[in-house]
Parts: C-alpha cells; structure tokens; sequence
C-alpha cells in the first residue's frame, strides 16, 4: 500500500514535472485561435459543474514493472473543497485513507500503522513543484486542469478529431486534447523541457451522470518518472463503478491514531 501512496504522491508531482515534447502535425496555424478557443471556453463552461459533491464507487489498479496490484476505493468530493479516498484490501479491510484539501495532503496507511502530511507550500519548497487542489480536482473530474489564457496555441489534429490546446507553465509543456465531436477532454500530456519525465492521462467510457453532465469512467494514467535510482514506470487505472452526485451532504471522516508514526 506504501506503493500506491508514493505512485499518488509521485503523479502530483509529475503535474508540475515531465518531458519529451510530441510534434503534431495540424491541418490550421497555431496563430488561428478564435474558433478552437471558443470550443475550449464551451468545453470549461460545460464542465463547470452545479452539483456540490460526488461519491464515487472504482476499482484501481498499480503496476509499477514488479508488482500489480488492485484494490477497490470509494472517492468523495465537495467541491472546490475537499476530495476523500478510502482504499480497501482483500476481505473488505480498510488499508489506507487520504484527504486532500485546499491546502494540504494526508494519508494514513491503517496497515503499518503509519501516516504522511504535506502542505502544497511545503512541496513547492521541497521539491520545486507547485501544485494546488484546483489542479486535482480539475483532472479528477476530467477538466483542463491549467486555466487557458491566451497566450496559449489551440488547434486541429491532422483528421480534425481533436482540438488541441497547447500550454506552457514554467518548464512544463502541456497538451490537452478535446474532442471535437463531444468537447470532452480525452487525454492530457505533460512533459518537462529538460529531463525524461512524461505523463500521460487518458479519459474513456464518457457517461451521462444528469442532463448537462457527462463523466469519463475510466482514467488511464501513465508515468515515466526519473528519480535517484533511475527511471520508474507506473501505471494506474481508475475504473469508476458507480457514480453519484448532487448536494446532498456527504461525510469526510479523518482521524489519525496516537499511535501511528509519521512519515516524512
């Protein structure tokens, strides 16, 4: 379970740390902005959701290239808030628990007895990556997770498919591609200008979840992460089985034992 939380904590920091610029080929200029960013505003405004919180029912997946493991997990959100996961192991056991709120992250690995606690602040500081919940929630719930302005480049794929908006923060490069048929977002890739990192996040299985609301059922995420001891693959796949939302009040229970140690 150790695993699972370090790949968690290694994609929020592969959000502000990853490489290898993809070269598209585009059937329009990347000068020619005013239709396809009319198509990304549509897609923001549609994707601003009504509803205050959603409960979510997944299986989740991890391989790392030596284990694979799975897991079932219940995920709850209140929106611009608080996201909540409850992971449970074989025989319906709770093995770990994590809160992210809007200015922290905690988890508690129930199984060893032991527990992490990092401030968004304290990861910029530490590792030079600025991250926020907005961001988490945003690709969570299938968003363009980095605002578009307009200094950013959208355009069409070759077979016009995908609308494609290009952005840079820092020494990241993003691509988000929507497309053009739904105007939901289909995958996002983030890479860092000067190292090997890449991270790839697939959105598929798009549902209705009410009249306005359509909400992708399977996320595909892909890292390729260089840390001391070389490159790292993950893969994580997060497979929704029943989703829920409204404005009903729903309950974020955390509560850290006296017992458990903390982890740095």
């Amino acid at each position: 379970m150790n695993k699972i939380f370090l790949a968690w904590v290694i994609i929020t920091f592969a959000l502000i740390s990853c490489h290898k610029k993809k070269v598209i080929k585009s059937t329009t200029q990347p000068e020619y902005k005013v239709e396809v960013k009319r198509k990304i505003r549509k897609l923001i405004k549609a994707k601003d959701s009504d509803f205050s919180y959603l409960n979510c029912k997944s299986k989740i997946e991890f391989n790392d290239g030596v284990e694979n493991i799975s897991a079932n997990a219940t995920i709850r959100v209140r929106k611009d808030s608080v996201i909540w996961v409850s992971i449970t192991a074989t025989l319906g056991i709770e093995a770990a628990r994590c809160l992210l709120t809007n200015d922290s992250i905690y988890f508690i690995n129930k199984l060893q007895k032991e527990y992490y606690c990092y401030s968004y602040e304290g990861l910029k500081k530490r590792f030079n990556l600025d991250i926020n919940y907005q961001i988490l929630q945003s690709i969570l719930y299938g968003n363009v997770p980095f605002q578009v302005t307009e200094t950013d480049s959208s355009y069409d794929c070759v077979d016009t498919s995908f609308t494609i908006t290009k952005q840079t923060r820092g020494e990241i490069m993003i691509d988000n591609y929507i497309k053009n048929s739904t105007l939901e977002l289909h995958r996002i890739e983030l890479n860092q200008k000067f190292t090997n990192d890449h991270l790839s996040i697939f959105y598929d299985n798009f549902q209705r979840l009410d009249s306005t609301t359509y909400f992708a059922f399977l996320n595909k995420i892909s890292l390729s992460y260089q840390n001391r001891n070389g490159f790292q693959n993950f893969y994580i796949g997060i497979e929704h089985q029943k989703v829920e939302t409204g404005n009903k009040e729903l309950k974020f229970p955390f509560n850290v034992k006296q017992k458990f140690e903390r982890k740095e």
